[in-house]
């Protein structure tokens, strides 16, 4: 092709950067494979001699052969930063509204990839005014990398919500990405939806207590209203309340159990009202503890609702996490983000949180319990729209409620 190293005298017949960039830039718009392959053998000579070259054929690349190029490209901007910046911003330069942005057709994963290096060398402010006027380079690089999640979700495939997924597990600061995740799955699950098989049909019609779970919402109402009727039956018949109170030296004192043990009765609950019932027609219902703090103190139950296609595996899980705080838990203001959504609901990809509160009276509470004097002096009223304020702060794209249910020593009359 012709594009060495220009030293000397231009009587040696080296081209210059931009006569280099000039001459690929119609070879590479032709199709030309050559011409592509030794500009990609010419990156790896990267010095600073090279330096002026290199940003000529990258900036090319980068618009005319994005995707048979990436490989080598990513490597190079990946170990320089001043070197991607003046590629991206060359790239942005040329940019125009509606022009095809480079990354169309690389694969989900090489996207992500693109997005990860443009928002950590051209950080936003998200409270910044939009660009008007003069649109320069930078707001247009700004332009590009907000485009990203957009066109990942619009893709709807597994591997977009798969590198959304860890996007956002990997990026919690990004707040835009929850958003763009949810509607990444809602794409995937109407480009992936089937009709009901005749099995699955003559089920909901002899069972009108099955349940169809087609979204995250489903999943969620489904959740909250069994955890709503296990706090209704605590002070029923047989006051299955006790469950949950150690009554000390046989005497009319007790203590509640600690929050893995409630953790336990609550998972063993929708076990029996979910998972043993086949509340679900079309998936399955998985119960169990979320990977995490070591066994024995685990207080988050995970839920996973899962398809199968024809040969039996697994796809498009719909995962909640319940966390479980006791009203002594000084982390009792504070775990529904930092714990539930921080700390579990983003590193797993669940959509859903439920932040499960049991209020024990303390009339009857051992006074040698150092918990007891840990309860806030509030009313459970004032505790549960406190906490339900909290879950509608968090970011857009998750479904988050907080369950606060009362539980009263089981010979305790109701106090008000």
């Amino acid at each position: 092709m012709g594009c060495g190293e220009r030293t000397g005298s231009p009587a040696r017949g080296d081209n210059t950067p931009a006569e280099c960039a000039s001459l690929l830039d119609v070879l590479s718009e032709i199709g030309d494979e050559r011409a592509i392959n030794h500009a990609l053998s010419l990156l790896a000579v990267s010095e600073p001699s090279t330096r002026d070259r290199n940003l000529a054929i990258a900036d090319v690349l980068l618009r005319r052969a994005a995707v048979r190029s990436w490989p080598v490209l990513k490597s190079l901007m990946e170990s320089d930063d001043d070197f991607a910046r003046e590629v991206f911003l060359r790239a942005a330069s040329r940019h125009s509204f509606g022009d095809k942005p480079f990354y169309i057709g690389l694969s989900e994963r090489d996207i992500a990839d693109v997005y990860v290096l443009t928002t950590r060398l051209f950080p936003r402010d998200e409270n910044a005014e939009p660009a008007t006027g003069l649109i320069t380079a930078f707001d247009s690089i700004g332009q590009i990398c907000d485009g990203i999640p957009r066109h990942l979700a619009g893709l709807g495939t597994e591997a977009s919500v798969q590198v959304l997924r860890d996007l956002v597990a990997d990026h919690p600061e990004l707040s835009v990405l929850p958003y763009e995740l949810s509607l990444a799955e809602r794409t995937m699950r109407i480009a992936t939806w089937s009709p009901l098989i005749p099995k699955e049909v003559l089920e909901l019609t002899d069972k009108p207590t099955l349940k169809l779970v087609t979204s995250p919402s489903d999943l969620h109402k489904i959740l909250v209203a069994a955890l709503e009727k296990f706090a209704q039956e605590l002070h029923g018949a047989q006051t299955p309340v006790r469950d949950l109170w150690d009554r000390q030296q046989g005497k009319d004192i007790f203590r509640p159990i600690d929050e893995p043990a409630i953790s336990d009765v609550i998972a063993r609950f929708l076990r029996a009202e979910l998972e043993a019932a086949g509340v679900f027609a079309n998936r399955e219902v998985e119960i169990g503890r979320a990977p995490g703090a070591p066994v024995g103190e685990r207080t988050d139950i995970l839920i996973n609702a899962v398809r199968r296609r024809a040969d039996g595996e697994k796809f498009d899980p719909i995962t909640a996490v319940i966390e479980t705080k006791g009203c002594w838990n000084r982390e009792l203001f504070t775990g529904l983000e930092a714990q539930l959504f921080r700390d579990y609901m983003i590193p797993l990809g669940a959509e859903i949180g439920i932040y499960l509160v049991p209020w024990f009276d303390t009339e009857k509470w051992d006074v040698n319990d150092r918990r007891r004097g840990h309860v806030p002096k509030i009313t459970i009223e004032e505790v549960r729209a406190r906490l339900e304020k909290q879950a509608a702060a968090l970011p857009e794209g998750f479904l988050m409620s907080a369950v606060v249910f009362e539980c009263r020593v089981p010979s305790a009359s109701h106090k008000t």
